[in-house]
């Protein structure tokens, strides 16, 4: 075996000893860590000998990815082979991830969150979300969010109000300056049976809300804290339900 494979298997074997302690949440660390593929791969061929570890995987539902340099998911990556309970996702100072297919494909997926993602611009991405996707809230907080890409917002919403996995949907926009007005294509969630909720926090060039906003008969709660004072609500918000 060379010196290579015995780092390689070592840094596995203090991995191993890491999720043994962590909970159900597991982080993942570009920079601390042993790289993603072979980790998942060599955690997947262990798991299939070994119950006890094979359970401890089982357990845990949400995975952090923190500081990787890539622009995507990695598509030869099989989550839940490895986490078959896995519904959580959080993305957090990954300078480069600009696209979030991949991790939505997986049609169990029910939370995914980004924090300090600036290539994140659009949700662009979300427009191949599957229809039997469980997707029920999303959450991108200190990014890049360009409400001018219209035609990105429209397929991307359209694709979240047809899936049917999930009646409900929550849709968190937090410290995002770049975040000047919410899309008209949020229309798209009335499609939604079950509860719509917004939530806008600290978006300090907010300037406006759409019209659309009152067609959303099934939103139960919206939320805008910290917003300018200029910002425009229009009058269709009186016909949402109290």
């Amino acid at each position: 075996m060379s010196q290579l494979q015995m780092d390689f298997n070592r840094q596995v074997d203090e991995y191993i000893e890491k999720i043994n302690y962590g909970g159900c949440i597991l982080t993942l660390n570009q920079n601390h860590d042993p790289p993603l593929v072979p980790l998942f791969q060599e955690l997947r061929r262990r798991s299939q000998s070994d119950d006890e570890l094979a359970n401890r995987l089982r357990e845990i539902t949400w995975i952090a990815f923190v500081q990787y340099d890539f622009t995507e998911f990695p598509p030869d990556i099989d989550i839940r082979s490895v986490f078959p309970d896995f519904t959580e996702c959080s993305f957090h100072d990954c300078s480069k991830l600009s696209s979030l297919k991949n991790i939505t494909d997986i049609v169990t997926l029910e939370k995914l969150g980004c924090a300090k993602c600036p290539s994140i611009i659009s949700l662009s991405s979300l427009a191949s979300l599957p229809r039997a996707s469980h997707l029920k809230e999303l959450i991108i907080n200190s990014c890049n969010l360009n409400p001018t890409h219209e035609d990105d917002w429209d397929d991307a919403f359209q694709a979240i109000g047809n899936a049917t996995g999930s009646n409900d949907f929550t849709l968190s926009i937090i410290s995002d300056d770049t975040m000047t007005f919410l899309p008209s294509s949020i229309r798209h969630l009335k499609e939604k049976l079950g509860n719509v909720r917004f939530e806008l926090r600290m978006n300090s060039n907010l300037q406006r809300l759409p019209y659309e906003i009152g067609q959303l008969q099934n939103m139960v709660w919206l939320q805008i804290i910290r917003f300018p004072a200029s910002t425009s609500l229009p009058w269709t918000i009186g016909r949402l339900p109290p």
